[in-house]
């Protein structure tokens, strides 16, 4: 049974953009995903999420389902990856002026995860977007 884990969430417009502090360019958006992805590979799930809350227009009870979510499924896998053992920075891919994503693989023993940072520019300034982690590695072959 091939096991697929992916939590994805997407920023809801209903929300002001007034309250998400702002990335000035993308090389502060780098910073903010390998920030969060220390957090990751340290075990710390949560905090990774507290990184990118400021930057991010989600409301605070998705980002904490998320969180919620995260946990609840790698600690099922964990017995199947093997113990952590780091986290690589894969690539960074643009889409026009305005969408970013920075690709990181999550290293266990036996197999890694894949997670995906979007931030979106809708004017001046940079935001997250959304997170997605899976163990679909295909994905990252084009």
């Amino acid at each position: 049974m091939k096991l697929l884990l992916v939590a994805v969430l997407v920023s809801v417009a209903a929300v002001s953009s007034a309250d998400t502090k702002p990335l000035p360019d993308t090389q502060a958006a780098r910073e903010l995903s390998e920030n969060a992805m220390k957090r990751v590979a340290d075990g710390d799930v949560a905090g990774a999420f507290d990184v990118l809350k400021p930057y991010w227009s989600l409301p605070e009870h998705e980002v904490s389902q998320l969180v919620v979510q995260s946990i609840q499924q790698r600690s099922a896998l964990q017995s199947r990856y093997g113990e952590p053992v780091g986290y690589e920075y894969i690539a960074w891919d643009a889409v026009g002026d305005s969408l970013v994503r920075f690709t990181y693989i999550e290293k266990f023993s036996n197999h890694p995860l894949v997670w995906q940072f979007y931030f979106y520019k809708p004017r001046d300034a940079w935001q997250v977007n959304s997170v997605s982690w899976s163990d679909q590695i295909k994905l990252l072959f084009h």
